[in-house]
């Protein structure tokens, strides 16, 4: 893993503090709802096809998709959001009990 990827990812662990002390807030399905929607959101609008039928998703992208299907939500969920949003795409609605958790 290069030395940005691992920035990247340190802070991402860093932001998420405030995220896993409230993560008993909401159940599972509601997270696994959400992942996946943000999960079709990163593929749908980040990890399109560009005009050369290149994906355009990177790794760390990939791996939070990743976190998401193997059940680690509270990995997942940050960087798709931070993805989705960095391609000035709109958030998928969260479920009601994850939107308060993470307020």
């Amino acid at each position: 893993m290069s030395p940005l990827a691992k920035f990247l990812v340190t802070a991402t662990v860093v932001s998420l503090a405030p995220v896993a002390s409230n993560a008993r807030a909401y159940t599972v399905d509601d997270a696994k709802e959400y992942c996946a929607r943000l999960t079709n959101a990163y593929k749908h609008f980040v990890g399109s096809p560009d005009f050369s039928g290149e994906q355009n998703r990177d790794a760390i992208g990939g791996d939070a998709v990743a976190e998401c299907n193997q059940g680690h939500y509270a990995k997942g969920i940050p960087v798709l959001e931070q993805k989705v949003a960095n391609a000035k795409m709109p958030l998928p609605a969260r479920p009601r009990d994850l939107a308060e958790a993470v307020r």
